[in-house]
């Protein structure tokens, strides 16, 4: 969406031509195969683990770092990679995001002549940026 608002606001005449049908197929492709690897990853790492006795989790969903606290042995090496790749999930998006809205900002504040034109851009992205 960031993306999509970067291209319609800096480059409005390209946009069409930017923002294909093939673009946002392979956006979309792109982000759900992230999602499902990620959990895919997880779930391997974590059938590795060993677990004793009768378990419960009480949880309506099987979240990965209550399952941990009840695995037996070392879950060091689980916990590193659910800290590192949830958290490279998490601020490579975001700071993405930030970018595209930096960007379309300097080239609003710096390019724009009508503050009605500013006014209606800035409006667009408020909702999506907050």
């Amino acid at each position: 969406m960031a993306f999509d608002h970067f291209v319609a606001i800096c480059k409005p005449l390209h946009s069409t031509v930017i923002m294909n049908p093939q673009l946002c197929t392979q956006m979309a492709i792109t982000i759900w195969a992230i999602g499902f690897f990620h959990a895919l990853l997880h779930s391997i790492m974590t059938s590795r683990l060993n677990f004793y006795g009768p378990n419960h989790i009480h949880h309506f969903f099987c979240d990965v770092k209550p399952l941990l606290e009840l695995a037996c042995g070392n879950t060091e090496l689980n916990q590193r990679l659910l800290n590192t790749v949830t958290g490279t999930i998490a601020a490579g998006p975001f700071f993405l995001t930030l970018l595209s809205y930096f960007y379309i900002i300097t080239y609003l504040f710096l390019k724009t002549q009508s503050c009605n034109m500013l006014h209606r851009a800035l409006s667009t992205c408020a909702s999506h940026f907050m």
